[in-house]
């Protein structure tokens, strides 16, 4: 900033969702913070035994996962060896909202993400907690998007060099919440925000708590501006990457964009799998498992690096439309055009397919779409935007959109292992 000529304004933390750490009365950590690679089955075995997965997401509306904070926290409180009642649980970006403030609170959009929180209500679910075997004495405060925390703390200032009176904001400190706050569309939209992993879905005015909504693996996330995001967690771009990478260690000469360029050329290869086959996202060796999985649905097996990556981002983009057109049946509305942001939108081919699988105009967002949330979703709380909408509007009147319109023949692609039984 200094270099700029520029005085900081404010400062927001972001962070995925569900991880945590517990805080002692004297503000240290009671134990090291649990990262969701440290969920265990038997956690989540344990806390359905004690509240179902079909009323657990009837109370918050998340997916039931054994990475959820609900399934996890119980063990973390009894494992630490601290009484409940010296205990604050601070996820990630709260935890570091405290360092820098000495302020203990729960930012709503983060706290969505636990299983713990009464999506209806918006208040912290007693009854969860209790079914879990949760101290609900560890919970802090619900705080808002765009809500201070408080200053920097002044020995801190002082390291970073900047003034005594910097303001912590509570921005929407789930990234996903950010990054959909910066969207540059209006009204309620359909989006995807793609990187190495990817969320799709709708924004609803309601969390949609059905039966259909359960079965398809839906979550409600609660958005910066509390809009639901009605939305799945799929498989993104990591497929690619890990695939990369295996070429690269025989050919290091190998990109990404020549592959890319000779990939769309392929109109002709039209093989599909499952991206969200639990034994494709956990294998180290994606290449193989893909040319597994072609074989065993009977379609042309990719024998060349451009057909696999055709292949990848020709099944993310059937994922991404099955996703949407579930959305839209689940809220009752339609989306005539489809929004998307994050890093996947430096992927030509991947937007272009997007258009041609969904039929429908996708318009490409920034790429940086979670830091201009957070940093406009800290204006909105001082007063210098005034209302969602207009967030934004100044995304789009600072990164003119750009636009895939989908190709004159649409392809009708299905995917042929979704309701593969074996």
């Amino acid at each position: 900033a200094r270099s700029r000529g520029d005085a900081v304004a404010g400062l927001g933390v972001d962070t995925w969702g569900v991880d945590f750490g517990l805080v002692k009365t004297d503000g240290e950590l009671a134990a090291p913070v649990r990262h969701y690679r440290s969920a265990t089955t038997e956690a989540f075995e344990r806390a359905q035994r004690l509240m179902t997965a079909r009323s657990l997401f009837g109370h918050s509306g998340v997916t039931p996962m054994d990475i959820n904070t609900a399934c996890r926290l119980g063990d973390a409180i009894a494992d630490s060896g601290v009484p409940a009642e010296e205990l604050t649980m601070l996820l990630t970006p709260d935890l570091w909202t405290f360092w820098l403030t000495g302020t203990r609170g729960a930012e709503l959009t983060i706290a969505g993400t636990t299983s713990l929180i009464d999506v209806l209500g918006r208040s912290w679910d007693l009854d969860v907690a209790g079914a879990l075997g949760i101290d609900p004495r560890v919970l802090p405060a619900l705080e808002m998007p765009g809500s201070t925390a408080g200053p920097l703390l002044g020995r801190l200032a002082q390291r970073i060099g900047v003034g005594d009176e910097v303001p912590v904001i509570r921005t929407a400190a789930h990234d996903t919440a950010s990054a959909v706050a910066a969207i540059p569309g209006a009204g309620r939209l359909a989006f995807i925000s793609a990187g190495t992993w990817a969320l799709v879905g709708v924004e609803s005015p309601a969390p949609v708590l059905t039966d259909e909504a359960f079965g398809a693996g839906f979550t409600n996330e609660i958005g910066a501006t509390g809009q639901i995001l009605l939305m799945r967690n799929l498989t993104g771009l990591w497929l690619l990457e890990q695939a990369a990478a295996q070429w690269r260690r025989v050919a290091p000469s190998v990109t990404i964009a020549g592959l890319l360029a000779e990939a769309g050329s392929l109109d002709d290869f039209t093989s599909v799998v499952d991206v969200g086959d639990a034994s494709l996202v956990h294998s180290d060796h994606v290449e193989e498992h893909i040319r597994r999985m072609c074989a065993h649905t009977d379609q042309q097996v990719p024998s060349t690096p451009a057909q696999l990556v055709r292949c990848i981002l020709l099944s993310l983009a059937v994922a991404f439309r099955d996703t949407l057109e579930q959305g839209e049946r689940l809220t009752g509305a339609s989306f005539d055009e489809v929004h998307m942001v994050g890093g996947g939108t430096r992927n030509p081919l991947l937007c272009q397919l997007v258009a041609d699988i969904c039929g429908k105009p996708v318009v490409i967002g920034p790429a940086e779409a979670t830091s201009l949330g957070n940093a406009l979703i800290q204006a909105w709380g001082h007063g210098e935007v005034e209302s969602p909408q207009d967030i934004r509007d100044l995304v789009r009147s600072s990164y003119p959109p750009v636009l895939y319109t989908p190709r004159a023949t649409r392809l009708a692609v299905t995917n042929p292992g979704a309701h593969d039984d074996e």
